[in-house]
């Protein structure tokens, strides 16, 4: 009687509870989406672990970014006149209408400096080191050109604030075609993908992308000497930096 208009229906859960696979239910299928392809989009939540250093993530982006030649290098240029230069004492006597007593004459300041466009493999094969990547991104925040690019079978932009809630939007699979033609497509200098090495590349891609001269570095998670050599992107990388994040 309290309860009032409020109604309770049944509800059926479909799904395995245990861990274990349910035949016939095809989104708990790998084979239903075939091998590297992936199935529909799906977003989830990718849970940080705690932070143990960025696993050499500064020193692959930082590589990238020293050998961008599309990159606006950190530099100085010279602030031309004389500038008046306050201290906290002048302050006061600028706000009462008096004169201030030091100058400097000409200085020098920082350019920024334009980040690097990093693609970052969220595919199903990478689940158990995405955590210690998201935590390794978002230490380098400032290294990187935002948006970042989530990429399965498709290139999905990643907000600084999607990164530290731990967002990751896939279909499962992986395709490096679309990681390549959206590159080119953006006419980026270089860019940095970061994958586990496992998936697919046409040759024409390739090829386009060998032509138009745009630089990739490479970081390969979890990756030995022989998903160095097996992985399609080696053969077009300028560097290849392998990153035990196990």
């Amino acid at each position: 009687a309290a309860a009032g208009a409020l109604r309770f229906e049944d509800v059926v859960l479909l799904g395995s509870h245990d861990g274990s696979w349910v035949e016939g239910i095809p989104w708990e299928s790998i084979e239903s989406s075939g091998a590297g392809e992936g199935g529909n989009l799906k977003e989830d939540r990718v849970i940080p672990g705690p932070p143990i250093g960025d696993g050499g993530f500064a020193m692959a982006l930082r590589r990238a970014l020293e050998h961008d030649p599309s990159r606006r290098t950190l530099q100085t240029i010279p602030v031309t006149g004389v500038l008046c230069s306050p201290g906290r004492s002048d302050l006061a006597f600028l706000a009462a209408g008096q004169p201030v007593s030091l100058y400097h004459g000409p200085q020098t300041q920082a350019l920024d400096a334009q980040g690097a466009h990093v693609y970052l493999d969220v595919s199903r094969s990478v689940d158990a080191a995405l955590p210690m990547l998201y935590n390794g991104l978002n230490v380098l925040g400032e290294l990187i050109a935002f948006p970042l690019h989530q990429f399965s079978t498709e290139v999905l932009d990643c907000s600084l604030e999607d990164l530290v809630r731990g967002v990751r939007r896939t279909t499962g699979g992986t395709r490096f075609a679309p990681v390549l033609e959206h590159a080119l497509a953006r006419r980026f200098g270089q860019i940095v993908v970061i994958t586990d090495g496992i998936g697919r590349l046409p040759s024409g891609i390739a090829d386009a992308f060998a032509r138009a001269g745009t630089g990739l570095n490479l970081v390969l998670v979890g990756g030995g000497p022989r998903e160095r050599r097996t992985c399609p992107l080696t053969a077009l990388a300028r560097s290849v930096t392998c990153l035990n994040v196990a």
